[in-house]
């Protein structure tokens, strides 16, 4: 329903747009409480290889239950998972249901704003039984392979006007959970130049100037 460009223009100031919305907010959280407090994300994270430039390439896949999103006329639904600026270089390849328009926003675009896994809701509840997977460059200490340096990731749910697309509301943040994998993923090289990093950083940049001279 709604447009992919319009949402990604929107992206950057949701988090203002909250802010003066303290009121609806409050209001929206409590009538998402039912939906959000059954539900469960965990993440398992692996080694998939590494761009041209050596750096190690990771995935994390998710798992979600017991949560409900809705795309009815009165507002259109998302699941918001974040990823810390300072640990967090650059998202890649997401991976969504059908049922899900996916958009990643990378950290620091612009600097010292995290980054984005949005899944926006296409159908009204729909399934988690497919496919949710990021890839994703590390520049935090440690390895994102060890669930005691990378043990959680917040996520939010997002719900839109689904005519124009204007962010109504947003949940309280939520927690995803890591859980340990034995999967041992066979070598792999990513045809991933840099330009082609910088080229996604500057078309994200874009896209959150835009809305905010909007």
């Amino acid at each position: 329903m709604q447009d992919l460009k319009a949402r990604a223009a929107a992206a950057p100031s949701r988090r203002m747009s909250a802010i003066r919305r303290i009121l609806p907010l409050a209001f929206a959280a409590a009538f998402a409480a039912g939906s959000l407090e059954a539900a469960t994300i965990t993440f398992q994270t692996i080694a998939t290889g590494t761009l041209l430039n050596g750096q190690p390439v990771y995935r994390s896949t998710y798992s979600i239950s017991g949560l409900t999103l809705h795309d009815t006329a009165s507002g259109q639904d998302e699941l918001d998972i974040q990823f810390n600026s300072a640990d967090f270089g650059t998202l890649l390849n997401g991976v969504a249901p059908s049922a899900f328009s996916l958009l990643l926003l990378q950290p620091n675009n612009p600097p010292f704003e995290h980054g984005d896994y949005q899944a926006l809701a296409l159908v009204d509840n729909p399934s988690f039984a497919g496919a949710f997977s990021v890839d994703f460059t590390w520049i935090g200490p440690g390895s994102p392979l060890d669930t005691t340096v990378l043990s959680s990731e917040p996520y939010v749910i997002n719900t839109y006007n689904p005519a124009t697309g204007v962010l109504i509301s947003s949940t309280p943040p939520s927690l995803a959970t890591a859980v340990s994998t034995t999967v041992v993923p066979e070598p792999g090289s990513w045809i991933l130049s840099a330009a082609g990093v910088i080229i996604v950083g500057a078309l994200g940049a874009a896209r959150r100037r835009h809305r905010a001279t909007a």
